[in-house]
């Protein structure tokens, strides 16, 4: 579809996630309502609307997917369900093309000697080593 994205480990606190939302200016974020984690529910919107009511001023839509099925809190207006988003939906998705060089996506080391960084991943560049990856490592 052409979106630059950026992964977020779903333990990380809801300052980290800040963070990230507020170095890339993602105007989209894209969570579950929970998720599990040594058998216990992890609250992923929680952690959303708590980033998002702490800055975060580019977000503009927030997109959830009903995992844990526990209650959560749904902004009117930003909020909506991953089900209502591709209910109707085509099932095949024509590709956006892109240059070689635009931006796949951004992906943050851990942090552990100061602020992470994010590094960036271009299209081409990514799809090459994943194809080289298969060739030479899997034959």
């Amino acid at each position: 579809i052409g979106a630059i994205h950026s992964v977020v480990f779903g333990g990380f606190s809801a300052d980290s996630l800040r963070d990230r939302i507020e170095d890339t200016g993602a105007v989209m974020l894209i969570t579950a309502d929970g998720g599990t984690r040594g058998g216990k529910i992890v609250g992923l919107k929680e952690a959303a609307d708590s980033a998002l009511s702490n800055g975060c001023a580019s977000i503009n839509n927030v997109i959830v997917l009903k995992r844990s099925a526990h209650d959560i809190n749904m902004q009117d207006g930003r909020d909506t369900w991953w089900s209502d988003v591709v209910a109707g939906q085509d099932k095949i998705c024509e590709p956006e093309w892109v240059n070689a060089e635009d931006p796949l996506f951004l992906l943050y080391t851990s942090g552990s000697t100061g602020k992470p960084k994010g590094i960036q991943h271009s299209s081409a560049g990514y799809l090459l080593n994943a194809i080289t990856t298969n060739l030479w490592v899997f034959d």
